[in-house]
């Protein structure tokens, strides 16, 4: 009965991933799902919830605005879209860019990719590396973003 015990344990702690990796893997099928695209493609995905924190995703939009025409490696994943009219007057100098989708479907909150907060997923060796959320918390997640689309490697 004790060996039992020990051996579930050690399932239980060797089976046992952290929220960040479950999110990472869920946005990686997601992904697929949604775009059929090589996930190397890009060096740095930015997901934009439309709702949630609503200066942290003002942040994000007006980062979109500003810098998606010269940045090749970034895509953009609008999702959770309560009105695509609106966003389309938030974002309406970018809309037709090649670099952004809108998830209309919300197959990212349905797939368990869901925040109140935007998330950046950043891509190494063909599979998702690292990701930071863009928060109150973390208020450099776009000057990182910005840096690691300029740096040769990505994060």
């Amino acid at each position: 009965m004790c060996r039992v015990f020990w051996v579930i344990i050690l399932l239980l702690i060797f089976s046992c991933k952290n929220r960040q990796e479950v999110l990472q893997e869920n946005f990686e099928k997601t992904l697929r799902l949604m775009h059929n695209n090589n996930i190397s493609q890009y060096k740095a995905y930015l997901v934009i919830p439309n709702a949630g924190c609503e200066g942290c995703i003002s942040s994000a939009e007006r980062f979109v605005i500003d810098n998606i025409k010269q940045e090749n490696d970034l895509m953009v994943i609008f999702t959770k879209i309560n009105s695509m009219k609106i966003l389309k007057l938030k974002i309406k100098e970018v809309i037709n860019s090649p670099n952004i989708i809108f998830d209309k479907d919300n197959l990212m909150y349905s797939n368990h990719v869901e925040s109140i907060y935007p998330m950046i997923f950043y891509v190494k060796n063909s599979q998702i590396s690292n990701m930071e959320y863009i928060s109150p918390d973390n208020v450099n997640g776009l000057t990182n973003l910005k840096i690691s689309l300029a740096s040769q490697d990505s994060f």
